[in-house]
Protein backbone atom coordinates (compact mmCIF):
# COMPACT_ATOMS: atom_id res chain seq x y z
CA UNK A 1 0.00 0.00 0.00
CA UNK A 2 2.51 2.15 0.73
CA UNK A 3 4.41 1.10 -2.16
CA UNK A 4 1.60 2.52 -4.51
CA UNK A 5 1.29 5.43 -2.03
CA UNK A 6 4.77 6.42 -2.53
CA UNK A 7 4.52 6.41 -6.97
CA UNK A 8 1.34 8.08 -6.70
CA UNK A 9 3.00 11.20 -4.88
CA UNK A 10 6.13 10.65 -6.93
CA UNK A 11 4.26 10.76 -10.37
CA UNK A 12 1.52 13.84 -9.34
CA UNK A 13 4.06 16.12 -8.12
CA UNK A 14 6.40 15.53 -10.89
CA UNK A 15 3.87 16.06 -13.18
CA UNK A 16 2.86 19.55 -11.40
CA UNK A 17 6.39 20.54 -11.68
CA UNK A 18 6.78 20.00 -14.83
CA UNK A 19 3.25 22.16 -15.46
CA UNK A 20 4.38 24.52 -13.42
CA UNK A 21 7.75 24.98 -15.53
CA UNK A 22 5.27 25.05 -19.05
CA UNK A 23 3.27 27.89 -17.48
CA UNK A 24 6.57 29.45 -16.82
CA UNK A 25 7.77 29.59 -19.61
CA UNK A 26 4.27 30.63 -21.56
CA UNK A 27 5.01 33.52 -18.74
CA UNK A 28 8.39 34.30 -19.93
CA UNK A 29 7.88 34.15 -23.25
CA UNK A 30 5.00 36.74 -23.09
CA UNK A 31 6.49 38.75 -20.50
CA UNK A 32 6.42 42.13 -22.68
CA UNK A 33 2.51 41.71 -22.08
CA UNK A 34 2.08 42.94 -18.76
CA UNK A 35 -1.95 42.41 -18.74
CA UNK A 36 -1.22 38.71 -19.03
CA UNK A 37 0.77 38.63 -15.61
CA UNK A 38 -1.97 38.06 -13.44
CA UNK A 39 -3.54 35.11 -15.83
CA UNK A 40 0.05 33.38 -14.90
CA UNK A 41 0.39 34.45 -11.53
CA UNK A 42 -3.17 32.39 -10.51
CA UNK A 43 -1.84 29.51 -12.68
CA UNK A 44 1.18 29.21 -10.91
CA UNK A 45 -0.62 29.80 -7.70
CA UNK A 46 -2.97 27.58 -8.08
CA UNK A 47 -0.26 24.95 -8.87
CA UNK A 48 2.17 25.69 -5.66
CA UNK A 49 -1.29 24.94 -3.83
CA UNK A 50 -2.76 21.83 -5.12
CA UNK A 51 1.57 20.58 -4.29
CA UNK A 52 1.30 21.98 -0.78
CA UNK A 53 -2.03 19.76 -0.57
CA UNK A 54 -0.32 16.67 -2.31
CA UNK A 55 2.88 17.55 0.25
CA UNK A 56 -0.22 17.41 3.27
CA UNK A 57 -1.45 14.27 2.23
CA UNK A 58 1.42 11.74 1.55
CA UNK A 59 4.34 13.46 2.25
CA UNK A 60 4.75 12.56 6.46
CA UNK A 61 4.44 9.37 5.42
CA UNK A 62 6.33 7.94 2.05
CA UNK A 63 9.11 11.09 2.23
CA UNK A 64 11.23 7.57 3.40
CA UNK A 65 10.09 5.64 0.81
CA UNK A 66 10.47 8.22 -1.93
CA UNK A 67 13.70 6.68 -4.61
CA UNK A 68 16.89 9.08 -4.69
CA UNK A 69 16.58 9.51 -8.70
CA UNK A 70 12.85 10.92 -8.14
CA UNK A 71 14.08 12.74 -5.67
CA UNK A 72 16.78 14.01 -8.15
CA UNK A 73 13.95 14.84 -10.79
CA UNK A 74 11.95 16.86 -8.41
CA UNK A 75 15.25 18.63 -7.17
CA UNK A 76 16.22 19.31 -11.05
CA UNK A 77 12.69 20.82 -11.73
CA UNK A 78 13.02 22.50 -8.75
CA UNK A 79 16.15 24.28 -9.25
CA UNK A 80 14.93 24.57 -13.47
CA UNK A 81 11.73 27.01 -11.41
CA UNK A 82 14.09 28.73 -9.38
CA UNK A 83 16.05 29.53 -12.68
CA UNK A 84 13.29 30.41 -14.69
CA UNK A 85 11.23 32.82 -11.87
CA UNK A 86 15.08 34.90 -11.94
CA UNK A 87 14.47 34.96 -15.43
CA UNK A 88 10.94 35.95 -15.31
CA UNK A 89 11.89 38.69 -12.80
CA UNK A 90 14.75 40.31 -14.96
CA UNK A 91 12.27 39.87 -18.19
CA UNK A 92 9.85 41.89 -15.83
CA UNK A 93 12.04 44.32 -14.57
CA UNK A 94 13.37 44.86 -18.36
CA UNK A 95 9.93 45.99 -19.16
CA UNK A 96 9.08 47.85 -16.00
CA UNK A 97 12.44 50.14 -16.89
CA UNK A 98 11.60 50.10 -20.39
CA UNK A 99 7.97 51.77 -19.83
CA UNK A 100 9.46 53.88 -16.99
CA UNK A 101 11.98 55.19 -19.25
CA UNK A 102 9.22 56.00 -22.46
CA UNK A 103 7.02 57.72 -19.66
CA UNK A 104 10.02 59.89 -18.59
CA UNK A 105 10.11 60.58 -21.87
CA UNK A 106 6.32 61.27 -22.69
CA UNK A 107 6.68 63.58 -19.95
CA UNK A 108 10.08 65.76 -20.81
CA UNK A 109 8.38 66.40 -24.08
CA UNK A 110 4.70 67.16 -22.91
CA UNK A 111 6.83 69.48 -20.77
CA UNK A 112 8.97 71.03 -23.53
CA UNK A 113 5.80 71.50 -25.51
CA UNK A 114 4.35 73.31 -22.96
CA UNK A 115 7.28 75.60 -22.54
CA UNK A 116 7.33 76.10 -25.99
CA UNK A 117 3.51 77.04 -26.51
CA UNK A 118 3.44 78.75 -23.01
CA UNK A 119 6.07 81.41 -24.05
CA UNK A 120 4.81 81.23 -27.47
CA UNK A 121 1.67 81.97 -26.01
CA UNK A 122 2.99 85.02 -23.72
CA UNK A 123 4.96 86.49 -26.51
CA UNK A 124 1.05 86.76 -28.76
CA UNK A 125 -0.10 88.15 -25.49
CA UNK A 126 2.93 90.74 -24.92
CA UNK A 127 2.43 92.03 -28.65
CA UNK A 128 -1.29 92.33 -28.35
CA UNK A 129 -1.32 94.27 -25.12
CA UNK A 130 1.69 96.15 -26.58
CA UNK A 131 -0.53 97.04 -29.81
CA UNK A 132 -3.17 97.86 -27.20
CA UNK A 133 -1.08 100.63 -25.63
CA UNK A 134 0.13 101.87 -29.45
Amino acid sequence: MMQAGNETYTHKRTCLLEEWVRVNEEFLSAAENWEEYDHFLGRRDAIIDEIRALDLVYLPSVLPLIAAGDIDRMNSLVRLLSALDSDIANAMRTQRDGTLQAIRSMVKTEKCAQYSYGSLANREAEGRFVDRRE
